[in-house]
């Protein structure tokens, strides 16, 4: 309907053209109803193209699924009307008013519950709507996720074995109570944020690619001259020099010589800092109330995650085939951090028997 005074129109939602399946490499995705507001010749003219906002009607009837799937972009999904359930990695009901956000790559789908199923807002922010082209549409099965989705996956399988390893284990039991394992344990800690350090400032000297250099900038300011929080808590303590700790801690400093941005990135974010938020998010329980030592853990623990999420940030715009080939550095730092952590174990442990 259009006022012709005005040339303000009302256009009901049923006038919005729905499609309810799609198909991609074989697989049928049934979409319940979908309604993308640019398959509307009017709505289409309204919406700015430059703004690339796309905004779609969807609606699940009770007890129909849209299966989990994973998009290339993020999305937003906001809950309308009715009841429902958000499915894929996180699993928990939806009511009226609940906003969803979905990272790109991340596997989601949702069911209508009963009595009445669900309505929601569908709504990306960059290039076009999910389902805007229904002879393209930008979806994919989970196991058909996209390379950077698949490498974070397996930096999460990797830390839900690493909170288990013997370093992990060594903050939760009560082995650091003795003064010679805990001198022996600070010491060593500060040498590989000192190491930490180094990479860092190696990594931005050698950045000239602008993609990477801001992102790259921003990190370092925020982790500059935190090595040297340590110094106060380290005392007049015994000093611990061994080889192959140093060994392992100076292979990722020459990584920051041999390797190209995107390996350096996927290195530190995917491995050092996922690492780094597990590990000072349980060292700041192990040493609560500890006035030297609590702002090193603290400030580590408020930045860490954010940190960890840089690293998909710089990296989501490469091409497939330059994000599948980072699996590779992934894999080494993984193993040679547990690596060098074991021999931290070793070492911590002997200080303990020997007093």
């Amino acid at each position: 309907m259009v006022d012709d005074t005005t040339g303000v129109r009302v256009i009901a939602r049923h006038d919005i053209p729905a499609i309810t399946t799609v198909e991609v490499e074989g697989a049928v995705f049934d979409l319940g109803e979908h309604r993308d507001f640019r398959r509307h010749a009017a709505m289409a003219g309204f919406i700015p193209e430059n703004a690339r906002l796309a905004v779609a009607w969807t609606r699940l009837d009770p007890g129909k699924s849209l299966a989990p799937h994973v998009h290339p972009i993020p999305s937003m999904i906001i809950v309308c009307q009715g009841e429902g359930r958000l499915l894929g990695e996180l699993e928990r009901p939806l009511a009226a008013g609940d906003i969803v956000l979905v990272p790109a790559g991340r596997s989601h789908g949702f069911s209508g519950s009963e009595p009445s199923g669900i309505v929601a807002l569908s709504v990306q922010f960059e290039q076009s709507g999910l389902y805007e082209r229904a002879e393209a549409p930008m979806v994919r099965p989970p196991s058909a996720a996209d390379p950077l989705s698949e490498l974070v996956a397996y930096s999460r399988r990797r830390l839900e074995a690493h909170v288990n390893t013997p370093y992990f284990q060594l903050l939760r039991g009560g082995l650091l109570r003795s003064p010679e394992a805990r001198a022996v344990f600070l010491d060593l800690l500060q040498r590989w944020s000192a190491t930490f350090q180094r990479l860092m400032l190696l990594r931005q000297a050698t950045c000239v690619e602008p993609s990477f250099a801001e992102g790259f900038s921003r990190h370092l300011q925020e982790e500059i001259g935190h090595d040297r929080m340590l110094v106060p808590a380290l005392g007049a303590g015994p000093r611990c020099r061994d080889a192959i700790v140093e060994a392992t801690g100076e292979w990722f400093v020459a990584q920051m010589l041999t390797r190209d941005n995107a390996e350096k990135a996927a290195l530190v974010h995917l491995v050092l800092e996922v690492s780094a938020h597990a590990f000072h998010s349980e060292a700041a329980r192990a040493f609560q109330g500890e006035v030297h030592l609590a702002p090193y853990f603290s400030v580590h623990g408020e930045a860490d995650d954010g940190h960890a999420e840089l690293g998909e940030e710089l990296l989501r715009d490469l091409a497939p085939e330059a994000q599948e080939r980072l699996g590779a550095i992934v894999r080494d730092g993984w193993d040679m951090l547990e690596a060098m952590l074991d021999r931290m174990v070793v070492l911590i442990r002997r200080a303990a028997e020997a007093s």
